[in-house]
């Protein structure tokens, strides 16, 4: 009798092991994908980024000559969106309304900016970005609320638009990387370029 619960037992046990190792594979697999996800989230901010020091004047000096006199000018109203115009040499870009009505920011201390022009010949290399933290927010890339504009550092376009913000108490992570197109017009995004020639690739 004793010897056949104790078979009763084993056979028991096995359907249980079973399921822990399931469930095990699957926390590897779902903490896996967290590390993939952030590995590829944070590679678009590894690759040569230099940090901007956006100046009392709105200059930003640490950009290279070669892409003309950079200046961002960031201004607030009362009741109105921010106002951002990038200025790269004889091109600018003013944010268009429908991308700057997203920014929560107001003080001049939330707002980093970072650029990479590096290596030369690859224009897709050459940017600057923007980085709006909502007010409180932590300033970080991975777990931040903020707005992040990518601008052309040849032609002062807007590229891209990402938009990162928790939901639900914070339970839960939204990232919009459809801004430009979800809320503006083509026409809107093209009425806020003033170009000139391209400044040419650093050498």
């Amino acid at each position: 009798m004793l010897t056949h619960l104790r078979r009763l037992s084993r056979t028991a046990a096995v359907p249980a092991a079973a399921a822990q190792r399931r469930l095990a594979i699957r926390t590897v697999a779902r903490k896996l994908a967290v590390l993939v996800w952030l590995g590829v989230a944070s590679s678009a901010f590894a690759h040569e980024d230099r940090v901007l020091t956006l100046q009392p004047d709105g200059s930003l000096r640490e950009i290279p000559a070669q892409f003309g006199r950079a200046t961002a000018d960031i201004r607030w109203a009362e009741g109105d969106p921010i106002q951002v115009t990038l200025t790269l040499g004889a091109n600018s870009y003013r944010v268009p309304a429908c991308i700057a009505k997203l920014i929560r920011t107001r003080d001049r201390r939330d707002i980093e900016l970072t650029g990479s022009w590096y290596p030369p010949g690859q224009r897709s290399n050459y940017y600057l970005s923007m980085y709006f933290y909502d007010p409180g927010a932590k300033h970080s890339q991975i777990g931040g609320e903020f707005v992040w504009l990518t601008f052309d550092l040849l032609s002062a376009e807007l590229r891209s638009v990402w938009v990162q913000r928790y939901w639900f108490l914070s339970m839960g992570l939204s990232v919009d990387r459809e801004a430009m197109t979800r809320y503006c017009r083509p026409q809107e995004l093209k009425a806020a370029a003033r170009r000139a020639e391209p400044a040419r690739p650093v050498d």
